[in-house]
Order: C-alpha cells, then structure tokens, then sequence
C-alpha cells in the first residue's frame, strides 16, 4: 500500500492531468467543432458546377465561352480540396474530442480510486481527501 504523501500526490497529478483535458476539450466545444458539420449545400454547389461544365463542354454551340469550363473546372478542383479537407479536419476534432471525453472519464475514476486508498481508516473529516 502506498503512503499518504504518494497518493496525495498521485490524486494532484491525476487532478492537473484531468483539468489539462478539460481545457483542450472545452475549448473544442466553445467552438462548436465537436460535432460533424454537414457539408451538403457546398457538395450540392460543386454537383451543379460539374453540370454546367458538362453542358459547356458537351454542347457544340458553348465554344465561344470554352475558357470558362477550364476556369470552372479548376475551381470545382479546389472547391472539391476545401470540402475535403474541412470534413477531415472536422473529423480530427471529433475524434479528439471523445478521445479526451474517454481519459477524462478514465482520470476520474483513478481519482476516485486514489481518493477511496486515501480515505480509508481515516476518521477526522479534515484529514480526508474531498474534491
């Protein structure tokens, strides 16, 4: 069994650890990046951008405006490159997000367990661990 002094100080580096979490997590969520943002009015505009290049470039009378299928084809490219990578981005948020939830929730519990080591046989309330 470990000695008052080392679970004391386990539960205070369990404690800091938690809040450390705390703050990432939370500043995660006061900007609203903990959960998946959908993503269809920009996939919705980039469907109609590549129907209007098929009907430039596939109807024979379009050929004075051809520069503008090459313009709009390279923006759809980069218009397709931004959604992907916001969706990734926004994926990575979310996934760090419950992997924070899952060792806060882990930190917990060794805090609670150091806490009930701490606590056992100790009768005067000032001498016992509360928070």
């Amino acid at each position: 069994m470990a000695s008052d002094a080392e679970l004391k100080q386990a539960f205070n580096d369990y404690k800091a650890e938690k809040e450390k979490y705390e703050r990432v997590r939370n500043s995660i969520r006061s900007h609203s990046l903990n959960y998946m943002r959908g993503l269809d009015n920009m996939n919705q505009f980039i469907e109609y951008c590549e129907k209007i290049i098929g009907i430039v470039d596939g109807e024979p009378g379009y050929h004075y405006i051809s520069n503008l299928s090459e313009h709009l084809k390279e923006d759809v490219k980069m218009m397709t490159k931004y959604r992907d990578y916001v969706r990734d981005a926004n994926n990575s948020f979310v996934n760090l997000h419950n992997l924070l939830e899952s060792k806060i929730s882990s930190l917990n519990s060794q805090m609670d367990r150091v806490k009930d080591q701490y606590n056992e046989g100790k009768i005067n309330p000032f001498e016992r661990i509360w928070w």
